[in-house]
């Protein structure tokens, strides 16, 4: 098992143009217990303190905050020349996922499907937003939805 930091790598959850998603767990914790770590592609300059400072700074905010429609950020920090950032791991679909599926379907789902997950989307935003985290990297491979 490859190992991050303290961490175990489970799986590889997502690949992205800035960032990879790891499903992972201390050794120590629970079988079931899991995180997700969020590792930035590129590896920063020693000498770009501005990017660590933007991305430290949004992680501080980001713990502090507590909303039914966010998960919990566990910690962030530098492992050698990589930016990470841990958070619950959440079972589910992304919200890009399921209008994949939804746009496949030939009846798409109706409003009852789809208006309590934008206000559980516009919700968290807005919970983002009054903690004064931009919601500019918020696309819809980031929205879970555990209860659909």
């Amino acid at each position: 098992m490859t190992q991050f930091g303290s961490y175990e790598i489970v799986d590889l959850l997502e690949r992205g143009e800035y960032a990879s998603v790891y499903k992972a767990r201390k050794p120590h914790d629970r079988p079931d217990r899991f995180s997700a770590i969020t590792v930035l592609q590129d590896p920063i300059d020693p000498g770009d303190e501005d990017t660590w400072k933007a991305f430290a700074r949004a992680a501080r905010i980001g713990v502090q905050i507590r909303h039914p429609n966010l998960c919990e950020y566990k910690e962030a920090g530098r492992l050698g020349r990589y930016i990470y950032l841990v958070t619950e791991h959440i079972e589910g679909p992304t919200l890009y996922q399921l209008n994949k599926v939804a746009g496949s379907l030939e009846d798409p789902p109706d409003d009852r499907v789809i208006l309590p997950i934008a206000q559980d989307v516009a919700d968290a935003l807005e919970a983002l937003h009054r903690a004064e985290i931009g919601g500019k990297k918020v696309r819809a491979v980031h929205s879970l939805c555990p209860d659909v």
